[in-house]
């Protein structure tokens, strides 16, 4: 079905290439926390990437790569606030768990979590047996392996 106006049917049947996530970085320290987008890459090259919505419970999907606003050459003023305050940034996870399980493996179902009103809480991610939910809570993205 449709999500976001994602079309979660094209995810069905490819291999999962790649997995990363948004960590909070300010220097060169990494936040331990994983509550960032986890972005989602296939074989076929489809994106299938996930962030916390703006109430902080819900879920968003999106069919595209995650784009750094602060990539390239900074302003002195954006430079001073990415020294700072820090920014969010894109980490291969593939090998991390619960990502290693899953690289090579063949996404077979994708369920949504909607809730009676149709606020989308996750998703349900079979990927050859192993069952992968990501879900939103009090503004952080959660990725749990459930099997």
């Amino acid at each position: 079905g449709n999500v976001n106006n994602v079309d979660l049917n094209k995810y069905l049947g490819d291999t999962i290439a790649q997995v990363c996530r948004l960590k909070y970085q300010i220097g060169q320290d990494v936040a331990a926390k994983d509550d960032g987008a986890v972005e989602i890459t296939f074989a076929a090259h489809a994106t299938l990437r996930c962030d916390s919505g703006p109430d902080g419970d819900s879920v968003r999907v999106h069919a595209d790569p995650w784009i750094d606003p602060f990539a390239g050459p900074l302003s002195p003023e954006n430079e001073d606030y990415v020294r700072m305050v820090g920014k969010w940034t894109m980490y291969d996870v593939s090998d991390e768990y619960p990502f290693a399980s899953l690289v090579g493996r063949k996404l077979t179902d994708l369920a949504p979590m909607v809730g009676a009103e149709g606020k989308l809480y996750g998703l349900l991610l079979n990927v050859t047996g192993y069952l992968l939910v990501i879900y939103a809570n009090a503004d952080e993205l959660h990725v749990r392996l459930l099997t």
